[in-house]
């Protein structure tokens, strides 16, 4: 068996919570060493070609959160280290963020590094958003939401956590077609959605100007810096788990865009509505 086979294999036994910590405890090692104490942890955006890596993590987050308005309070889902609500509050004094984390560690980590009265740091898990109705203006997740379980309970309760006229802003790793079979079920438990699911769920869940922007080419071009990354630091994932991702992360990179993956951004905009749709 490959060890890119073996790896989804365990995959498939494992809650989707739970996979997401043990996934970013492997690589924390890795991250750190590419952020230079960015607390960025996302694929990155290459429109650049000779961007570093941590360049390109922080084109990322200005292109998922260009056009929102910076005031207000901001849900930061999957907000790891907190370096995205960190830089945000930074910049903008009237913005208040908090960033909800699954990783208990990680977020004792965020609140020990920022200690900007602005911002907040909560475990929480994003299937299950802690909040009372209209808690915040802005919900962004960057490269967090291949991890939840269901993306259409997350659009609602995305919804109800939004302030009217909120505004949503989300990445996503996705299928470009309907899977069938055994490629079906892998990609189910491995909560890969189609590309045109987020239409749909956030359409039910009541959102409007719903819009899913195909990055693919400018972040998988950049693959293979990760791959050139992983090659140069062998210790700083466990050998199976580098392995696996070298696997992986090459074959995504030589498909690139034509391949059955997808990187995308959502926006979406809850409107001036007081009841969700009905049904």
């Amino acid at each position: 068996m490959s060890a890119v086979a073996a790896a989804l294999t365990a995959l498939l036994r494992v809650d989707a919570v739970k996979r997401a910590r043990d996934l970013y405890r492997a690589f924390d090692v890795l991250f750190e060493r590419i952020g230079q104490d960015s607390g960025l942890l996302n694929l990155g955006l290459f429109e650049d070609p000779a961007a570093e890596l941590h360049e390109a993590q922080r084109a990322l987050a200005r292109r998922v959160l260009e056009g929102l308005p910076r005031a207000g309070d901001w849900l930061d889902v999957g907000c790891g280290y907190g370096g995205v609500a960190a830089a945000l509050v930074a910049a903008h004094p009237d913005l208040r963020v908090t960033g909800l984390d699954v990783r208990e560690p990680v977020i004792d980590a965020a609140r020990a590094q920022h200690r900007d009265p602005r911002l907040r740091f909560l475990v929480g898990d994003a299937d299950a958003l802690p909040f009372p109705y209209g808690s915040f203006d802005v919900l962004y997740s960057i490269d967090a939401a291949v991890h939840f379980r269901d993306r259409g309970q997350f659009a609602g309760q995305a919804w109800v956590t939004l302030r009217p006229g909120g505004r949503l802003a989300l990445t996503d790793l996705v299928l470009r077609a309907h899977p069938s079979g055994i490629k079906a079920r892998l990609a189910e438990r491995l909560r890969f959605g189609a590309a045109d699911a987020w239409r749909r769920h956030l359409h039910d869940a009541g959102f409007q100007d719903i819009e899913v922007i195909d990055l693919s080419e400018p972040v998988f071009a950049g693959l293979g810096r990760w791959v050139e990354l992983l090659e140069r630091e062998p210790d700083a994932l466990p050998g199976p788990v580098r392995r696996a991702a070298l696997a992986a992360l090459s074959r995504l990179h030589e498909q690139g865009a034509s391949g059955p993956l997808a990187y995308v951004l959502v926006r979406a905009t809850r409107p001036a509505a007081v009841d969700p749709p009905s049904g």
